[in-house]
This record gives C-alpha cells, structure tokens and sequence, in this order.
C-alpha cells in the first residue's frame, strides 16, 4: 500500500481545511429564530378560529360548529375563497338556503380533493404618532378580522403576517395622510390670520374626528352599531363592549 507523507496532504483531492473559528450568528445569516408564538406577539396577531375544511362536512348532513361558523360569515369566507364561490355559481346553488351552502361545501371538499385551512385571525386597530409615526396606541377591544385560506399551515401564517403588514401599512398611510391635512388647516388658518388679523382655531381632525357607526338594520330591527367595515360588509372591524 502506498504510503503518503504528511506534507502530501496539502494537495491530496480529499484533503479539505476546515475553519472551525466560524462564529457567524443567525442573526448576521438573517436567520428568524422567534418562535410562532413569539412572531405572533410581536406582530400583535391572534388567531381566532381554525378550520380544517376535510374535517368540517362529515356529518352525514348534520352541521357542524365549523359549517354553522363558515355559514355566519359565508360572505367574506367566499371572497377568501373564490374557487368555492365558482363551485356554488355554478351548480345554480342559492347562497341564503343553508342547507344547500352546506351540501355545496361538503361537495366541494370531497370531489376537489380540498385538504387545506381556512383560518380567521384578527389584529387591533392602532393609532400611530410621534415625529416617524414610531409610537403606537391600541387595545384589543377595537380590532380587525379577517379570513385566510392556505393548503399548509405554513401558508396560513405567512398569509396571516403578510394581512397584518398591510393593516399596519394602511395605518401608516391613514395616519400621514391626517397630518398633512392638519398642517394645510393649520397654514390656511395662519394665512387668514395674517390677512385678517382674526385669529381662526384649527380643529384637530385626526383625534377628534369619530368615525361613523354602521346603520345597518339587523333582523332585530336595531341597527348594527359597529365601526364599518362591519362583519356583512368585508373585512370586519370589531368594536368588544368594555369588560366583555
């Protein structure tokens, strides 16, 4: 057997130098360590409801807490879901007859195979402030839902941040736009000022400015109440009574 000396091994093909002082962290590889759970505290994400739609139409006709939840709030899962929408379009199914949603869904599920989830997750409506909008108010008592659907549960959650991201974009954007206008009130009533010598309060339309309720009519024959958008009307914006 052929011997190989030491100084060989620089140039021998299965020689390789191996650098054991690596001390890249995760962090510098741009690697998230957070756990689910810590991702979705920081984003203020919750989840409310989880579906597994396999699961949700096998009663032999009988509803399920899943089908009777999908069926409270059919017409924003159907925007979530367009291919279940086509499905009903296009057996002439009638969308206010529960039964026939029903038959419709299980249908659905069993001849396309569906293995996915459809999953409601909600965030508060925050209040942004300060010189680069960096400051934040909010309380889990004012707060946006909204449905997703995903084949994985990874899906799901990449779906449920990337919502979040734009409420909070839309917040930005809603909160920009506020100042701006109180600085153009606010150099308008200068303007009059000087040209007038009367001074002119400027009112502070981004706090003091109330959002409308929803007037809706309910089959109570009260109105909704709700911050719109509400529960019929897209993605919901909830109002929770204090201590409920």
């Amino acid at each position: 057997m052929p011997q190989i000396d030491d100084d060989d091994l620089d140039d021998h093909p299965s020689h390789m130098d191996i650098d054991m002082s690596d001390t890249t962290t995760p962090d510098e590889l741009h690697i998230d360590t957070r756990t689910p759970h810590e991702r979705c505290e920081e984003a203020e994400l919750r989840v409310d409801h989880i579906i597994w739609l396999p699961g949700c139409g096998t009663g032999a006709g009988e509803m399920s807490a899943a089908t009777e939840l999908i069926l409270s709030d059919l017409d924003r899962v159907l925007v979530e879901m367009p291919a279940l929408q086509r499905w009903i379009t296009d057996r002439g199914l009638d969308v206010s007859d529960d039964e026939q949603v029903m038959d419709g869904l299980s249908d659905w599920i069993r001849a396309q195979g569906i293995t996915g989830w459809l999953v409601q997750v909600a965030t508060p409506a925050m209040t942004l402030s300060g010189d680069q909008m960096q400051w934040r108010t909010y309380s889990w008592s004012h707060y946006s839902t909204n449905w997703i659907y995903a084949d994985t549960w990874d899906a799901v959650l990449v779906a449920a941040h990337c919502w979040v991201d734009s409420q909070r974009a839309g917040e930005r954007k809603r909160a920009w736009m506020a100042r701006d206008r109180k600085a153009a009130a606010a150099a308008a009533a200068l303007a009059a000022t000087e040209r007038t010598g009367i001074s002119t309060a400027v009112v502070d339309t981004a706090t003091d400015e109330q959002p409308q309720r929803c007037t809706r009519i309910q089959s109570d024959g009260k109105p909704c109440g709700l911050t719109p958008p509400c529960p019929d009307c897209g993605r919901c914006l909830v109002d929770v009574p204090e201590g409920a």
